[in-house]
């Protein structure tokens, strides 16, 4: 590089322009009105309850906290881009007040008092604010008022975005975000008059568990977690994540990752030392503090994502599946003793006797009903073998079905919920009958003591018979 010759320091003061370009930071009306309820928290009294209104109609957006208010310096610097000394509070940037404002609408207005008889105003209006000279000054009124509490006043006008429904959507979304202040009674939130409440979810019972855990970094990552009553169809799972009682996220899957499986886990998880975007709608992925959290959560979830999996599973055992299951068993016995079966069986002498019906009979064996609560059954070596199919959750290692047979409660047969293949099977009920038809084949086999070999040759005809027969029903 040649040497320097001459050099000069240059002025790199932003153009005034970027003031309302602030307004395309990209945040919702509920992000940019909890930017400033995070103000208002920061403000709020040691010890005492925090009030915060807020008013929202087509004129505009109104948030009033009573706070400590703001004296001459403080609402000054306020309103100074990216000035702050908090430390260990919500607002850290000293952007969230201007940008959430300038989101919302075109014009604010900022009064705050720290109560007594003095009042101070500063306000923003694009017009006059690029009309005025090339200095990012803007005018600061103090005026003398009755006495009045402390606390600030924050008005936006002309709004980018109102529609009835705004008022609702604000208040649902703020009351997710600040619940843990909510539930400590240190905060009292109201839109358009209307309490913001804590948020109640039905879970499983017994499923609910907090954890506190601490990275190799001795970071804090503590919460709860738990199951839903009921899956989510819509992605409505996963975790509220916190940062110094703040939602940062919502519904968020660390941890666990995407699936509709687990769309039952539920909970809220509390990252205070993991660094959060300078509008807190995320946090920081790739820094060293979030990956370490997440790495410590996917371990912790193992068992509740097995958990999920498994309820999920269970879920698929609708009314209607249980009822086309007991369809086909019927047909099954149907088929069992339909001629076709018989004639089949007499071509195996030990299959014959075990079956015992002459050739050509239509019904010399079981009904289809007997003393185990009138359920299906089928006659094997002259006794009436109830059975009754269960879908169960045996565990992933274990088969995709399982039987058992006792002579004063028939056969049991499980189809296993929690087998892989289960999961990825469209036509539960199917699977089912597949498992059924298969279990009287091996019992037969066993009881008639024919060659194993046989087993399938004979599901297979039971299938084929009990379709024929389910469809000519039809």
């Amino acid at each position: 590089m040649d040497p320097v010759k001459r050099s000069r320091l240059v002025d790199i003061t932003p153009d005034r322009s970027l003031l309302p370009k602030l307004g395309f930071a990209g945040y919702s009306a509920p992000q940019a009105v909890a930017e400033l309820v995070d103000n208002a928290i920061d403000a709020r009294r040691e010890g005492a309850k925090l009030h915060v209104e807020i008013h929202v109609s087509s004129a505009g957006i109104e948030v009033q906290d009573d706070g400590v208010g703001m004296e001459r310096d403080g609402i000054a610097k306020a309103m100074v881009l990216a000035w702050s000394r908090k430390r260990g509070q919500l607002g850290e940037f000293g952007l969230g007040l201007k940008t959430a404002c300038l989101s919302l609408g075109e014009a604010f207005e900022v009064k705050s008092s720290p109560g007594g008889t003095v009042e101070y105003r500063v306000t923003y209006d694009p017009e006059a604010w690029m009309a005025a000279s090339r200095s990012w000054k803007l005018r600061l009124e103090e005026a003398r008022v009755r006495r009045r509490k402390a606390g600030t006043t924050i008005r936006v006008r002309r709004l980018k975005v109102y529609y009835p429904r705004l008022p609702t959507i604000i208040r649902l979304d703020l009351q997710r975000r600040f619940s843990p202040y909510i539930r400590s009674r240190g905060l009292d939130l109201r839109v358009n008059g209307r309490s913001a409440e804590i948020e109640e979810v039905r879970l499983l019972p017994g499923s609910r568990r907090a954890f506190n855990l601490r990275t190799r970094g001795g970071r804090a990552v503590a919460g709860w977690c738990g199951l839903l009553a009921e899956g989510s169809t819509k992605g409505y799972y996963g975790f509220h994540t916190y940062r110094r009682n703040r939602m940062i996220t919502t519904f968020d899957k660390i941890g666990i990752g995407e699936d509709p499986r687990i769309s039952r886990i539920i909970g809220e998880i509390h990252l205070d030392q993991v660094p959060v975007t300078h509008n807190k709608r995320e946090f920081v992925r790739e820094s060293r503090e979030y990956r370490e959290a997440a790495s410590l959560l996917a371990r912790e979830f193992k068992a509740l994502v097995r958990e999920a999996r498994r309820q999920a599973s269970l879920d698929t055992v609708t009314p209607t599946v249980m009822r086309e299951v007991r369809s086909w068993q019927r047909k099954i016995v149907q088929a069992f003793e339909s001629p076709d079966f018989r004639r089949f069986a007499l071509r195996f002498r030990r299959l014959a006797a075990a079956v015992g019906a002459p050739a050509g009979a239509g019904g010399g064996g079981g009904k289809a009903g007997n003393a185990r609560h009138g359920g299906p059954a089928v006659q094997v070596r002259g006794r009436t073998i109830p059975f009754h199919h269960h879908f169960s959750p045996l565990g992933v290692s274990a088969g995709r079905k399982q039987w058992n047979h006792s002579r004063r409660l028939g056969l049991d047969i499980y189809t296993n919920v929690d087998f892989p293949a289960y999961a990825t099977t469209r036509d539960k009920v199917f699977y089912a009958v597949m498992h059924v038809s298969e279990t009287l084949a091996e019992f037969l086999v066993r009881e008639s003591g024919e060659d194993a070999a046989r087993v399938d040759e004979i599901k297979e005809l039971i299938l084929r018979k009990a379709a024929e027969l389910k469809l000519g029903s039809r």
